[in-house]
């Protein structure tokens, strides 16, 4: 049973008063299970729906896409593979089942090269929920116009 924001406000307002769980049902005329329910909840918004994953055309050939940039890596630059040479061997390697285009393997292709990239450097991007700051604290030297120096510890 879904309560109307007044009801709910109601019950909460009783409950914040102190009143049990038992009066809160008895007097708004509720069951004490969706009493304690509404009190328990935090979020009165109803949840999005769940995305269902749909199979998609490449899945039985998208282990492929890695191993062809695992062998990349061990090559010279200008020899590595393009994302248009491995749509090309996927189309050579699978003629009747691959039907892929080419946007699909570059979108993989970009991917992978740019976890493999992000993971190869060693660093993690600085991220900040909003309201959050990092700060360094350090030494630093200055001098003033007349030649004066200061020093900020």
């Amino acid at each position: 049973m879904a309560l109307s924001m007044e009801q709910v406000a109601e019950v909460c307002r009783l409950h914040a008063q102190g009143w049990s769980i038992t009066a809160i049902a008895a007097h708004c005329g509720l069951d004490r299970k969706t009493v304690r329910k509404y009190l328990e909840q935090e979020s009165f918004s109803p949840s999005p729906p769940a995305p269902v994953p749909r199979p998609s055309q490449r899945d039985p050939f998208k282990a492929e896409i890695p191993q062809g940039l695992a062998e990349d890596a061990k090559v010279r630059y200008k020899q590595r593979h393009t994302a248009v040479r491995i749509w090309e061997r996927l189309r050579a390697a699978h003629p009747e089942t691959f039907t892929c285009s080419y946007n699909v393997v570059q979108r993989d292709v970009q991917q992978l090269r740019h976890q493999a990239a992000a993971s190869a450097n060693g660093a993690l991007e600085l991220v900040w929920h909003p309201g959050e700051a990092q700060v360094d604290f350090g030494a630093a030297d200055g001098w003033t116009a007349d030649g004066q120096a200061l020093v900020f510890p």
